[in-house]
């Protein structure tokens, strides 16, 4: 939650020192992020723009980046059941194929200059999960199906022409049977089936999916070269490179010919031409039929995308702390913490918690210590390089015991009208903007963040009437000094 600070003079203070406005944050505060979904809210309509899904529960998921674009969602096979569910964080978008039907939720986004990339670095990141998935061997069986997280491409017809090479254009990243693929789309063939630069990995036989009914992580990156005009592209599962099959390691290499594109957003789904794929969804053959579930069930959240390239740390750091307990950050609370990295300055406070840039740390890339309010994160092994989490701290108290209480008002009220040269032991809470921190001097400033932080205070003692009577009086007395000075 973001705070809207409300600025009460001292006079203002006697009878309003008990109001205080709240504001809910509103988005990602962070220029690097274009596009942000977290499905926490879903807004049915029942009409859905042309170019978008039709069909049940017609509606949209709103952008959270600020950029204003919306996902507009609807049930093509006309089921009835809202495509929302719990998620990783808060809700998520949720599809279930009753009976395994091959298809039943589409979302999209239309195509906006902020998510087209072009001559960027960027990153696309996500949660997933399906209620089954089983990677032991090929063919179509339980666990074996399709899982469709994202593609961005157009629909590209067939130009005629048998002797010009096909053009392809676009990228997603889709799961069938036993090997996930890093897709673009092909000319005359509206199902996302060009494999870009060998990006197929197939899990060896007899693999067992780790992150069957779990959630799992995805980040896909892009560093633009602009001597080739190529982007060098990396898969991480689980904060972890993918090492593709092919042969070349962990890279794919990509022009930004197919990437830039023009073409809408889909996600859980391919979405084409007004139409949808055969089978391209979040959940076809997602069930495990020997434990009773009949119906293929796929789940996705927290769908970011950035235009900063994650490094590994980075991407292994998403993972930790997402999964972290205590902290569970969404990309809401991980793009601000990459901020303050590669600034290598600021700091980012989060609730109770300060994270700042951090040298000298030991451990593996992502590797997240730590609990309560004191956290390390390795981010760069290699330099030792990464953040710090310490106890933010709370405006408005004097004694460092961590709230603010009537002992920081007596504070206060004791030494009302002192300076220069007052501390914040003596009710030196404001600095000179009336922001917090110190100027010196206890005067009206430091009455109004006083005021504020004890409307803020959860389970605070709240002074006596007849205190915040006389304190009233003071500040009224003090800025009669005030007055006359500049007279």
């Amino acid at each position: 939650m973001r705070r809207t600070k409300v600025r009460l003079s001292a006079v203002a203070v006697m009878g309003l020192f008990l109001l205080h406005d709240q504001a809910a944050w509103a988005g990602v505060v962070t220029g690097s992020t274009v596009g942000y979904w977290t499905f926490d809210s879903y807004n049915e309509t029942g009409s859905n723009p042309a170019g978008v899904p039709q069909g049940t529960h017609e509606g949209y998921y709103e952008d959270q980046s600020g950029n204003d674009q919306n996902a507009y969602v609807a049930l093509v096979d006309n089921k009835d059941y809202v495509p929302m569910d719990a998620g990783k964080f808060g809700n998520s978008l949720y599809s279930c194929g009753i009976n395994n039907s091959n298809n039943s939720m589409c979302a999209v986004v239309q195509n906006t200059d902020a998510i087209t990339f072009n001559q960027e670095n960027f990153t696309i990141s996500f949660w997933e999960k399906v209620q089954y998935r089983d990677v032991a061997g090929s063919g179509w069986g339980d666990g074996r199906g399709r899982t469709h997280w994202f593609m961005k491409a157009p629909y590209l017809s067939d130009d005629g022409n048998a002797s010009t090479p096909p053009v392809v254009k676009g990228l997603g990243l889709n799961l069938t049977q036993n090997h996930f693929d890093v897709l673009g789309n092909k000319e005359d063939d509206n199902f996302g089936q060009e494999i870009l630069d060998g990006g197929r990995y197939t899990y060896p036989t007899g693999s067992a999916a780790d992150d069957s009914n779990q959630w799992c992580h995805w980040a896909v990156t892009g560093t633009y070269d602009g001597g080739s005009n190529n982007y060098e592209v990396i898969v991480y599962k689980n904060g972890q490179a993918v090492d593709w099959n092919g042969g070349q390691d962990t890279t794919l290499t990509i022009s930004n010919d197919i990437i830039h594109n023009d073409g809408d957003l889909s996600l859980g789904c391919f979405y084409r031409n007004n139409d949808r794929a055969h089978q391209r969804s979040l959940h076809f053959n997602m069930r495990d039929q020997s434990a009773g579930q009949t119906d293929s069930k796929g789940w996705l959240d927290d769908f970011a995308m950035l235009t900063i390239d994650f490094t590994a740390g980075e991407a292994a750091g998403t993972v930790s702390l997402g999964n972290n307990a205590e902290l569970a950050y969404s990309m809401a609370e991980v793009a601000q913490l990459y901020d303050v990295y590669r600034d290598m300055s600021g700091a980012a406070v989060i609730g109770d918690r300060k994270w700042t840039y951090a040298t000298g740390l030991g451990g593996d890339d992502g590797e997240l210590v730590g609990s309560g309010n004191d956290f390390t994160l390795v981010l760069d092994s290699a330099t030792g390089t990464g953040l710090l989490c310490t106890i933010a701290a709370v405006p408005g108290d004097t004694n460092g015991d961590e709230m603010v209480d009537t002992a920081d008002y007596i504070a206060l009220k004791q030494n009302l009208g002192s300076g220069p040269g007052a501390g914040l032991e003596d009710g030196d809470v404001a600095d000179g903007t009336g922001e917090a921190g110190q100027d010196g001097y206890v005067n009206w400033l430091d009455l109004d963040l006083m005021a504020e932080a004890l409307n803020a205070s959860p389970g605070g003692a709240v002074p006596e009437p007849a205190s915040v009577t006389l304190l009233a009086l003071g500040a009224g007395w003090l800025l009669r000094r005030r007055v006359r000075r500049r007279g």
